[in-house]
């Protein structure tokens, strides 16, 4: 199917990547990140089956056998991957929108080692945090962003949508309300502003983020302005992410949250 232009675009939906839900959308829903290769169980497994392989005489079948097994368990993990990212992708691309708001992110900028720190007094090294950004990368990776961009791509370019990439700089720390950044506006899966005490789920505040900026590019192309927001559709079933009384879901705020950020 022949992709529309951007003139022809009239309605977007924002998405946004993360690591304790592997996407979130500007419409409300959240695909959650099953980390098959992150998770406690996995690493202990792949551990206990990589130690038997060091243990086996090299050259023998039982080395050759305990190196099929870890072979076995990392072609699961892939699998299991593949298809969860396959369903993402086709659930995103299924939405009734015209064009689908990506973020473009420099993957491997971000899991780039860190700069190391020489003192010039002593010529020692210094702590520059490479340690604790170990868990990071290897959550990073297992979540696979790239790949799962390139699937909502394909599918997204055989039913004739687009995919829009946008720079994600500032995202999640500026404020819909008022247009103020600030890094303490974010606080894990919460946002307050700072400045106007706008308060809302970080991650999906960050989609619309994104998607408002797809619409001004599809605005500044088209004569004729008449793109809008895609509408959250009828058959989703997932929890409103409106602050309940006695507790929510993580990142949402409850009442006594609210009654702080606008005291």
């Amino acid at each position: 199917m022949v992709a529309k232009s951007l003139t022809e675009v009239r309605s977007v939906i924002g998405c946004d990547l993360g690591i304790t839900k592997l996407l979130h959308l500007s419409d409300g829903y959240q695909f959650p990140n099953p980390k098959f290769g992150n998770n406690k169980k996995v690493r202990r497994l792949l551990k206990t089956r990589q130690r038997r392989v060091n243990r086996k005489v090299k050259g023998s079948n039982n080395r050759r056998n305990a190196s099929r097994k870890v072979g076995r368990l990392h072609k699961k993990i892939a699998d299991k991957r593949q298809a969860h990212q396959w369903w993402v992708a086709k659930t995103v691309t299924n939405r009734r929108v015209d064009a689908i708001a990506l973020e473009d992110l420099n993957v491997s900028g971000m899991l780039r080692r860190c700069r190391a720190k020489k003192d010039e007094e002593s010529g020692r090294f210094l702590p520059n945090g490479q340690s604790r950004k170990v868990g990071l990368n290897r959550a990073i990776s297992d979540a696979a962003w790239n790949e799962l961009i390139l699937k909502i791509e394909y599918l997204a370019a055989k039913q004739g949508k687009i995919a829009i990439k946008i720079n994600p700089k500032h995202s999640s720390t500026e404020c819909r309300n008022c247009g103020h950044v600030d890094r303490s506006n974010r606080d894990g899966e919460k946002f307050i502003c700072s400045a106007c005490g706008f308060f809302a789920h970080a991650d999906i505040s960050a989609a619309k983020n994104i998607r408002d900026r797809a619409l001004e590019m599809v605005r500044r192309d088209s004569t004729e302005p008449v793109a809008k927001a895609a509408k959250r559709p009828k058959y989703c079933k997932e929890k409103s992410l409106r602050p309940s009384g006695k507790g929510g879901e993580p990142g949402n705020l409850g009442n006594k949250d609210i009654k702080t950020a606008m005291s």
